[in-house]
């Protein structure tokens, strides 16, 4: 009382704390009942009523009765009901019934239990699953649940698995696929004996079937109980290529590698082996391998689905082989591959699809080999690639071309024009060079710009602003990466060799090129005779009236030459007397470059002939020549003859 404003804690004694008030009930969280025993089997005879007490055979936590029902598998075996805490079980006729007893709380929640009612004679196979390698006998075991004074004669068949989950075994992998047998007299238990063929097929390590007792002969004193059973083909590795085969088995019998110890490989090295040759399916079932080397070798050529189902793979050695050639579709599906490593090789030609299924590729190594040009599309769809190596090849170091071409219409149609940046190969780094126009025009952007792994540019529009042409040309070559990789053996070195950009030429727009606007008319000379003369301005012409400039080549010089003097045609005649034919090719070339070409025969005839003196020019195609309009050019779309 001396001290009022003393706090304990904190807190003035005086305050008056409020006490919760209790809350609803909480209700007991109900748990399902449970089995606490199993329940024998039952050995019975038609007619005969089994009761089985369920006392103790479940238990529940909250208290209350438990509702009990029982249900057959086999109702023309034995019938099966529950009353109160028994099940009664009725014979009925030879068979095998399971007997499925369900309890059943106030709350809905059940537990249950089986067990068989075996009628009369029955046959039952003694397992469930049998195995066996290739060149080994699968041993099935029946089993018969009472003796008699006469044998059990049976038979059997061998069909498809049928699980989706698992590889199914073929006719080849079986001696045979059904037989026969019996259970002699006074005993229970018989053996099916079947081998396991070595057919030589790389198959998956295990494959599986199943063998089934078919139905009784009429007469019979058994019914079939447990019918059919799973066995197993232990293919393993044994067939494989002899190094593959000792890499995957280790220490362990060929046959004993699993489809699940070949999927949970992660690293696989074949390195140095002497392989000179693989088979296709070498590699089977390792669809979870990352890495795998295959470096140093004698490999001349690889299978097309030798990597087929290597999803996970991320390095590849193929590196220090004799490989000369690879199939198109090798590495597809390898959606994860980050490294490939083909250097050292004797490759010459790459398909353009090569790379098309790995492109999470960021190192490729192609050095050493014997590649003097890329396909086009080669890097299409690369666009992580971080490290390429193309050094110590006859074609390095590659030139990547940034060329223009305009993708909506002929460069010489009005505009506005769309135009693309392009590179044939596909730019495994992305390449941007700056844009130069000559003429008057303007530009949607002055960039032309190319993703890594694309193969040309978004579109650049291209619009006059005055009449004329325009030239569009890269102001300089794309720059390369100047980045530095490396490792410990080698130190830092360009993460790009081999490989260097150009500027291709420019790209002239709204102009249209000169034409051939008539068919030459025919003629025929003696080879004894003068040249002969045709003014070529008669059939070749060039908006604004450009003076073009000619050139004219003969396909057999020997036969007959042919030049061009002042937009004069002459073909000149060896004067040796031959005769034969001579293709002649003229082209007419403007100031900007733009060409047209006109090719066609000479007959060369050895002497005069009545009525054909003189020269005959024939159009390649032997047709006739399309009429012109009345100005002398061909009507639009017409092509000369």
């Amino acid at each position: 009382d001396q001290y009022p404003s003393l706090k304990w804690g904190g807190l003035d004694p005086s305050t008056q704390f409020a006490v919760p008030s209790p809350g609803p009930p909480v209700t007991p969280v109900n748990r399902a009942p449970y089995v606490r025993r199993g329940i024998d089997d039952l050995d019975m005879d038609p007619g005969e009523l089994a009761r089985v007490s369920l006392v103790g055979v479940f238990g529940d936590e909250a208290p209350g009765r438990l509702r009990h029902s029982a249900e057959s598998s086999n109702p023309s075996a034995a019938s099966a009901r529950a009353v109160g805490g028994v099940v009664l079980v009725e014979g009925l006729a030879p068979g095998l019934a399971t007997v499925t007893v369900t309890a059943e709380d106030e709350g809905g929640l059940s537990a249950r239990t089986s067990f068989s009612a075996s009628v009369g004679r029955v046959l039952s196979f003694a397992e469930a699953e049998a195995s066996a390698p290739e060149g080994g006998m699968l041993r099935l075991r029946l089993r018969l649940s009472r003796t008699s004074e006469a044998s059990a004669a049976f038979a059997w068949r061998a069909v498809a698995d049928g699980d989706p989950l698992t590889a199914d075994a073929d006719a080849g992998d079986l001696a045979a696929l059904s037989g026969s047998g019996a259970v002699a007299a006074g005993e229970t238990e018989a053996l099916i004996e079947v081998a396991v063929s070595d057919d030589g097929e790389i198959e998956p390590a295990r494959e599986f079937l199943r063998v089934e007792l078919l139905p009784p002969a009429a007469g019979a004193d058994w019914a079939p109980g447990v019918a059919s059973m799973r066995a197993v083909v232990q293919e393993g590795v044994c067939d494989r290529s002899a190094e593959v085969r000792d890499a995957l088995r280790g220490s362990r019998e060929c046959w004993a590698p699993s489809v699940g110890d070949l999927a949970g490989r992660g690293y696989l090295d074949l390195r140095g082996r002497g392989l000179a040759a693989l088979r296709e399916r070498d590699l089977l079932g390792l669809s979870g391998l990352r890495v795998l080397h295959l470096h140093g070798n004698r490999l001349a050529e690889l299978p097309e689905g030798l990597f087929a189902g290597l999803g996970s793979l991320e390095r590849l050695r193929l590196d220090g082989n004799r490989l000369a050639a690879l199939p198109a579709g090798l590495f597809e599906g390898l959606g994860r591959l980050s490294s490939l490593d083909l250097s050292g090789n004797r490759l010459s030609g790459l398909p353009s699809e090569l790379l098309s299924g790995a492109p999470s590729l960021s190192r490729l190594d192609l050095s050493g080999n014997r590649v003097e040009s890329l396909p086009a599309g080669f890097f299409k769809g690369l666009a992580g690639l971080d490290e390429l190596s193309l050094l110590d090849n006859p074609g390095a170091p590659f030139t990547l071309t940034m060329e223009l071409a305009r993708t909506d219409a002929e460069p010489w149609a009005p505009g506005p024009a769309a135009v693309a940046a392009r590179v044939r190969e596909g730019a495994p780094f992305a390449l941007s060079a700056d844009l130069a126009v000559r003429g008057s025009a303007e530009l949607s952007t002055e960039t032309a710009r190319i993703g890594a792994g694309e193969t040309s540019s978004a579109s650049i529009m291209v619009a006059l602003t005055a009449g004329g042409a325009a030239r569009l040309s890269p102001a300089g070559a794309p720059e390369a990466p100047a980045g530095l990789c490396g490792d410990v053996q080698d130190g830092r070195r360009p993460c790009f060799q081999g490989v260097r950009t150009a500027a291709g030429p420019g790209l002239l727009l709204f102009k249209r090129p000169p034409r051939v606007v008539r068919a030459v008319p025919g003629l025929e000379a003696e080879s004894l005779g003068g040249a002969a003369s045709l003014d070529l301005a008669e059939f070749f012409k060039a908006d604004g009236g450009e003076e073009l400039a000619w050139a004219a080549e003969s396909s057999d010089a020997s036969l007959a030459s042919a030049r061009v003097e002042g937009g004069v045609l002459r073909v000149l005649p060896n004067g040796e007397g031959l005769e034969g034919f001579v293709t002649v090719t003229v082209t007419a070339t403007d100031a900007d470059g733009l060409s047209a070409e006109a090719s066609f025969e000479v007959e060369v005839l050895p002497e005069s002939r009545p009525f054909s003196r003189g020269w005959r020019l024939l159009w390649l195609t032997g047709a006739s020549a399309p009429a012109s309009d009345a100005s002398g050019e061909l009507p639009p779309g017409a092509e000369p003859q």
